[in-house]
């Protein structure tokens, strides 16, 4: 809120415009909630990419897939803690299967309340092992390494990226501090942009263009595997 208000106040130079850039924030608040579901599917997954290496050694154990959920939640809680997404997911799966619930049940529920692409096809395959007495073990190793090169791909893309990411964080940065520039260096020169309507018809365009190229530029960095 402070830098918007900050901004709105930079380019029109009233409180009123201060304060109403200020509330932008709640708009704004869906897509940094978007952000922050991303940030946490992506961590959910790598998450997942470890209990599933878990879950396949507790299977060539000779566990059962039932008794494996356990096994895994076990493991997890000794990596992150118990207090850890992929913790809280398994204790949940493992409460359900104490109450008789078919597993490929379990894990299609799990599926749906995490909505990431390699989990929903896990289950799917899982289901379809189970029905037709499948090799769970490949079916686990398999799964893991695909997730593993996604993961791995992922890491370079952002690493290519990082420099991209920092120039066009000083790029979007730059025409906030020129205005601040003008305004404490030649204040009778700016003054026509805040004292005029076809000033503020000006600053109004220029902010809205900034705001765009902004958003634009965070979409383009915004890559998914």
């Amino acid at each position: 809120m402070i830098l918007l208000g900050g901004c709105a106040y930079l380019f029109f130079g009233t409180l009123k415009a201060m304060l109403l850039g200020a509330f932008l924030i709640i708009p704004l608040m869906k897509g940094e909630t978007d952000n922050r579901e991303q940030r946490r599917r992506l961590k959910l997954r790598r998450e997942f990419k470890e209990a599933l290496i878990s879950m396949k050694t507790a299977l060539r154990a000779g566990y059962s897939m039932e008794n494996t959920v356990g096994e895994t939640r076990r493991d997890m809680e000794k990596v992150f803690g118990s207090e850890s997404d992929i913790v809280k997911e398994f204790r949940h799966m493992e409460n359900e299967i104490g109450l008789r619930l078919p597993v490929e049940q379990v894990f299609d529920s799990f599926a749906a309340r995490a909505r990431i692409e390699d989990i929903t096809d896990f289950a799917a395959v899982l289901r379809t092992a189970k029905r037709s007495g499948g090799d769970l073990i490949s079916i686990t190793d398999s799964t893991a390494a695909i997730i593993g090169d996604k993961i791995e791909l992922e890491a370079e893309i952002q690493t290519a990226l990082a420099a991209r990411k920092l120039e066009w964080k000083i790029m979007s940065a730059i025409p906030f501090l020129i205005i601040i520039y003008m305004r404490v260096c030649f204040p009778q020169f700016m003054s026509v942009l805040y004292t005029t309507i076809t000033g503020r018809i000006v600053m109004t365009t220029a902010i809205g263009i900034l705001g765009g190229a902004f958003l634009l530029g965070r979409r383009i960095l915004s890559i998914e595997v």
